[in-house]
């Protein structure tokens, strides 16, 4: 009796170890450099009047990923205090993308009851450590105008044509529009300073991308 109880604690403690190592498995599977995979445009806070009634950071992205599991670190001012939480998956664009290597996807993070002013933001795995010595994004705040109308353009790369620009200004122009949003990056001479003229005139902000864009342009 008493070597069958032996034989039978054995086998369960067994059993234990080998769903414990398919379970430690299956986890480690899942984890990946979200720092080396997912590549980060824009990190912007959502609009409100003040800094405290703000819930979520949208970070919008190039997603290279297998899973998409990663976390937030948001820092202060000088790299403190750090705050880190789960970055979950808000959308995911898949149009005419099934071949394509990186997927264009929101990660939202939740920033409520904070407690300090979000300046940079980073993506990490799971097994990732918070670190301000690389891929550190500025937190974006929208300005809150009443009664104004404005518009979050595509990304300007690559080739635009300079008069087709002054146009499509000209266009919004009559529509009553207050403010473009643009997000620059490795343009044309030509269609650089068609933008810079409207920022000039007050209806546009360029937003330069402080990192390259992944992929080459043809």
């Amino acid at each position: 009796m008493k070597r069958t109880r032996i034989v039978r604690l054995l086998c369960i403690f067994l059993i234990i170890l080998i769903l414990h190592l398919i379970c430690k498995r299956h986890f480690l599977k899942n984890i990946e450099s979200c720092y080396e995979t997912v590549h980060v445009f824009s990190a912007v806070a959502q609009a409100k009047t003040k800094l405290s009634f703000i819930e979520n950071i949208v970070l919008n992205v190039l997603d290279g990923s297998k899973y998409s599991n990663c976390d937030c670190c948001i820092y202060g001012y000088h790299g403190t205090p750090i705050h880190r939480v789960n970055a979950v998956v808000k959308e995911t664009y898949t149009h005419n993308s099934k071949m394509a290597d990186l997927i264009a996807r929101q990660f939202q993070c939740s920033v409520q009851n904070i407690g300090f002013r979000m300046v940079n933001i980073q993506l990490v795995g799971k097994t990732e450590s918070c670190s301000i010595s690389y891929n550190l994004h500025p937190v974006l705040y929208p300005e809150i105008k009443e009664n104004g109308f404005g518009i979050c353009a595509k990304i300007a790369y690559n080739y635009l044509n300079p008069l087709h620009l002054i146009e499509w200004f000209e266009y919004q122009k009559m529509m009553g529009v207050d403010m473009v949003l643009i997000s620059l990056q490795s343009l044309n001479k030509d269609a650089y300073k068609v933008l810079r003229y409207y920022e000039r005139e007050g209806i546009t902000t360029l937003i330069s991308f402080p990192n390259d864009m992944p992929g080459k342009l043809e």
